[in-house]
This record gives C-alpha cells, structure tokens and sequence, in this order.
C-alpha cells in the first residue's frame, strides 16, 4: 500500500491556440513544457485530504519556432495514509507522485488535441522527471 491514494480527476481547462508568430523558416517546433503546482488541503485540522492543481503549457504564442500553445489544467483529489507513509510527509508524497500521475493523464490529452488541430505533426509529450522540473522552474 502507498502513502497516498488517488481518488479522481477533473478537468478545468484545455485549450489550442495557433501561435500567429510562428515562422515556420525558423526550422524546428519548439514546445517548452511549463508545469506549475498547487497544494490544497481540505480541512486543516485534518490534513489527510488534498486537493492538487496541476497546470501546464506547452508552446508559446509569442516564440516564433512554437506553432501553437496548448494549456492543460486539471485538479485531482488524493488523499493520505500516514501509516503507510515511510515516514514521508503528505506534501512530499503529492509533490512527487501525484504529478506524475496527472502527467500521465495529460499526456494523451495533449496528443488528442494536437492531432485534431490537423495543421502540425503529432507530437507526444515526453516521458520526464515532472518533479525535478517544477523544481528547476521554482529556482528561476
């Protein structure tokens, strides 16, 4: 058994946006993925219930070498074992888990809308460290 149990999920928005600045001489796409994160917990007397915010965009609508921008924002409801827990605190089990969980839903997501946007290649978001990233992008 983990320390934290995924519930459910909802999705808040998704959303393609051609990017009118792309400059199709500028050679290869280029798509950052930015993925942000938001802790809520749902009664703070009782922290064993959390809701996650997980936002990310994909592209840009400013950078001339990213075609299109995609948004993807999504809640999930988890919640926390502390018996099951390691010794690892609820924070850090949704940091680290819970990201990767709604990473993976998102990844289909993204392909879906893409694909039907019918004007660029299928891409498929890479499997990576969704963690180490939100890291690297708190340090900027």
């Amino acid at each position: 058994m983990a320390g934290i149990e995924f519930h459910n999920y909802h999705l808040n928005e998704i959303s393609y946006i051609r990017n009118n600045n792309f400059d199709p001489s500028e050679g290869t796409i280029t798509l950052d993925i930015k993925p942000s994160v938001d802790l809520k917990y749902n009664d703070k007397s009782k922290e064993d219930k959390a809701l996650v915010n997980f936002d990310l965009i994909l592209g840009s609508l400013e950078d001339p070498k990213a075609a299109f921008q995609v948004v993807l924002k999504m809640t999930a409801h988890f919640s926390y074992n502390k018996d099951e827990s390691d010794g690892r605190s609820f924070e850090q089990y949704l940091l680290e888990n819970a990201t990767a969980i709604l990473y993976s839903y998102m990844r289909p997501m993204v392909s879906d809308i893409i694909m039907r946007a019918n004007e660029f290649p299928n891409y498929i978001l890479p499997v990576l460290n969704v963690t180490a990233l939100l890291e690297e992008g708190n340090k900027e």
